[in-house]
């Protein structure tokens, strides 16, 4: 199997106030290509902390974590920065639109950090808003999408640079 993201036994630890909280702790896991997976536990059980590790947004107090082969602590800020924007799509629990850029536009954002030649992002962002059954709705800001909407959009933008091409 091809193993997509690694840890070897994880922690992550944040010193609030007074005493240190172990958020993740001693987390060993393989995820193969192909492969979905669930992370699930009660609030404050440490998913978000996890989530942020495996997608490069903050580096464990101590253990490793691999993306295709990589360390990311291996990584500086502005490569970490550059996996997030090339190959790594979030779908964020507030979905993290922004307000004044269309449907179109906030998929499209996503593709332009990456560097990706405007009419191909084009193509591809209107080939994403069909795909998630929203291309009647390309000029609208988030503000005039219901929830499920906004979380389409989002979905869409975490899809734009994945497999640069490919809907």
């Amino acid at each position: 199997m091809n193993v997509i993201i690694e840890t070897k036994d994880v922690y992550k630890t944040y010193n609030l106030n007074v005493s240190p909280v172990e958020a993740v702790r001693g987390i060993d896991l393989a995820v193969n290509a192909g492969e979905f997976i669930s992370i699930v536990g009660p609030s404050g059980s440490g998913k978000s902390s996890l989530l942020h590790l495996l997608g490069a947004m903050d580096c464990p107090t101590s253990g490793e974590v691999w993306f295709q082969g990589r360390n990311l602590a291996k990584l500086n800020d502005g490569q970490r920065a550059d996996l997030r924007a090339r190959e790594i799509g979030f779908v964020f629990q507030t979905f993290n639109l922004m307000p004044m850029l269309t449907a179109f536009e906030n998929i499209e954002i996503a593709m332009r950090l990456a560097g990706m030649k405007r009419a191909e992002r084009r193509i591809r962002a209107a080939e994403l808003l069909k795909r998630v059954s929203l291309d009647e709705r390309f000029n609208h800001q988030p503000r005039h999408l219901s929830g499920g909407e906004r979380q389409r959009v989002a979905i869409g933008r975490a899809l734009a640079n994945r497999y640069h091409g490919t809907p």
